[in-house]
């Protein structure tokens, strides 16, 4: 990522502790990009701008693909290159079983505006469980009791105690227990 062309106006002297930039919602690389700046602690310290530009692996359609499909391997490209006008969210790393929100054109960019990815957990799957301790790893298994994408920490039913946990997704159907739960 490249940051240019940055702009800052504080509210006060520069905090000595550090910033936290948070980007506008709608903010597309490509572009310029308002950013609020906060210290560490949560009190608003300024506001700045600058042009921001990416490059990185992303997804395109690699066919016309209409409203209402459901994504395939084959309907898409992972290419390598300039982002373009890209939104600044996330985007998505694997959208099969994906349903098109937005008709995608041959070699457009796949955004999170565009696809309706299903969740790596839905809520009732039976997952795969993991404990993690230095040296030792134990698998078990759950039930999602809340949908979750990739690193969302969502609930889950152990069902023969049926003692809640709570568990941090780590894959399509595989959850990892938060120590303490």
């Amino acid at each position: 990522m490249t940051v240019t062309d940055l702009h800052v106006r504080w509210l006060r002297e520069p905090p000595a502790g550090g910033i936290v930039a948070t980007p506008e919602p709608a903010s597309r690389l490509g572009s310029r990009v308002r950013f609020s700046l906060r210290q560490p602690d949560g009190r608003a310290a300024g506001q700045a701008s600058a042009l921001v530009q990416a490059r990185g692996t992303h997804l395109r359609a690699a066919r016309d693909l209409p409203r209402g499909h459901v994504v395939t391997a084959d309907d898409i490209e992972v290419v390598t290159g300039d982002l373009g006008r890209a939104p600044l969210r996330t985007l998505p790393h694997d959208v099969t079983g994906a349903r098109v929100l937005l008709p995608l054109a041959a070699g457009a960019l796949v955004t999170p505006q565009a696809v309706a990815v299903p969740p790596l957990v839905r809520s009732g799957d039976a997952v795969v469980t993991r404990v993690r301790v230095p040296g030792l790893e134990v698998r078990g298994r759950a039930v999602a009791a809340q949908d979750g994408d990739l690193g969302a920490i969502i609930r889950a039913v152990n069902p023969e105690s049926r003692r809640p946990l709570k568990v941090r997704v780590i894959g399509r159907g595989e959850v990892e227990v938060v120590h303490g739960s």
